[in-house]
């Protein structure tokens, strides 16, 4: 545990557009039938994780290129298409709409038929939109979390300032002091510190 002191405000990248839910869209080419699956993931781990299970789900398929953008992470794979005709074109249309912590995989299942490096530039990018148009796109916000003990004595005041930055309270312990683990939104953090800061006295330990 570790005493802070007030600290200067900071101003940050508040919000960022993702999806909204799950999708998966399937949509038919020249006999090739693609399937956009979809989600918003936390971090890349994640990502990864939901390109495996689709990989598993659709193992006899002829490919899954894949690409995902998570905060400033970002990665495609054209799994075996022709160089960057697959992954490439999946990953031009999140950053194109400007998504963040979304993965987004395109099965293909081969129809007989060669679509040519245009084709399937085109049909990778269609699925990929039309998976996004079904997800819908939402506003979310930046969040960072916070571990902190404080005497009982301010534990009311804790409680309403945590209500007015509106904090999500992970955890909450009652034991020598009272423990609070909790996420606020990341523009907030620096603002809800100091104020906890000046109603306490300094009385407040944070936590790591």
């Amino acid at each position: 545990m570790v005493d802070f002191k007030i600290l200067p405000p900071i101003f940050y990248m508040d919000s960022y557009l993702t999806v909204k839910k799950p999708a998966r869209v399937i949509i038919n080419i020249k006999k090739s039938k693609f399937i956009a699956s979809l989600k918003n993931v936390k971090n890349e781990a994640e990502a990864k994780n939901f390109i495996n299970e689709i990989k598993k789900e659709f193992k006899d398929a002829s490919h899954n290129p894949y690409a995902y953008v998570v905060n400033d992470i970002f990665n495609s794979s054209d799994d075996s298409e022709p160089l960057n005709t697959a992954g490439k074109p999946i990953l031009d249309v999140i950053l194109k709409k400007n998504l963040k912590n979304v993965v987004i995989v395109v099965t293909r299942y081969f129809g007989g038929i060669k679509l040519g490096v245009g084709g399937l530039i085109r049909a990778y990018r269609e699925a990929a939109l039309k998976g996004i148009e079904a997800s819908g796109t939402i506003e979310k916000f930046y969040e960072e979390e916070i571990s902190f003990f404080v005497d009982y004595e301010f534990f009311g005041e804790i409680n309403k300032t945590i209500q007015k930055y509106r904090c999500k309270i992970l955890e909450k312990k009652m034991e020598n002091n009272a423990f609070f683990k909790i996420s606020i939104r990341k523009r907030d953090k620096e603002n809800f510190l100091n104020e906890i800061l000046k109603k306490t006295k300094g009385k407040v330990k944070l936590s790591f």
